[in-house]
């Protein structure tokens, strides 16, 4: 499955946008989908985000199997598109430092 980096820092984007841009933003309906889980996918839901916990990309994905009996239910991407995959998080994995954050950049080109 391919996806979509999702990087929170861009929703603190959103702040500074004009009112039509946000009235846009707001038909995203987002849900969260952890790779040791079902997640959540409340009525209406129009955008997946997987969750793995992962600062380095290839290992973010590779680590979220779609259809998995006991996880990662396959995700709805927005607008018919991608859907996103978070990196990071609240363990040694997810820790970002100079070296994880230059790997990011690397992995985005």
């Amino acid at each position: 499955m391919k996806f979509e980096v999702f990087a929170v820092l861009a929703l603190s984007a959103l702040a500074q946008t004009d009112n039509a841009d946000r009235e846009n933003a707001a038909d995203v309906i987002g849900y969260y989908s952890w790779n040791w889980g079902s997640g959540s996918r409340p009525t209406g839901s129009n955008a997946g985000i997987a969750f793995t916990g992962y600062t380095d990309i290839p290992t973010a994905i590779s680590n979220y199997t779609p259809g998995c009996g006991w996880c990662c239910p396959t995700l709805v991407g927005y607008n018919g598109g991608k859907p996103w995959i978070t990196i990071g998080g609240g363990n040694s994995a997810g820790v970002f430092d100079a070296p994880s954050l230059k790997k990011v950049i690397q992995d985005l080109h």
